[in-house]
């Protein structure tokens, strides 16, 4: 009501203002392979590969995300010994170091 009352805009600022068919997307959960694309033609989906991979994230605020990967961390060495290549990767021991 302030901000209306000084000219100021009142919009709400934690609305979704993703304009999702302009992205050629149909909502939230099809939007990365529309910018995959966009990346893709530009040719920054390698750089955009190596800045994730040379991050971190913080897990104590996202736990979803650290849960996701202690499960991808299982399956890749399942997946690894199924195949035989077992020793292609060594899995952080921390008692070994």
């Amino acid at each position: 009501d302030e901000a209306r009352r000084s000219g100021n805009p009142d919009l709400d600022i934690h609305s979704d203002w993703i304009d999702y068919a302009s992205a050629g997307a149909t909502g939230p959960h099809d939007l990365f392979e529309a910018v995959r694309r966009v990346l893709d033609a530009v040719l920054l989906s390698r750089d955009i590969l190596d800045l994730g991979l040379r991050s971190s994230a913080d897990l104590t605020r996202h736990t979803k995300l650290a849960g996701r990967i202690v499960e991808l961390r299982a399956a890749l060495r399942t997946r690894l010994e199924q195949e035989g290549l077992r020793e292609l990767v060594v899995p952080f021991e921390p008692g070994a170091y």
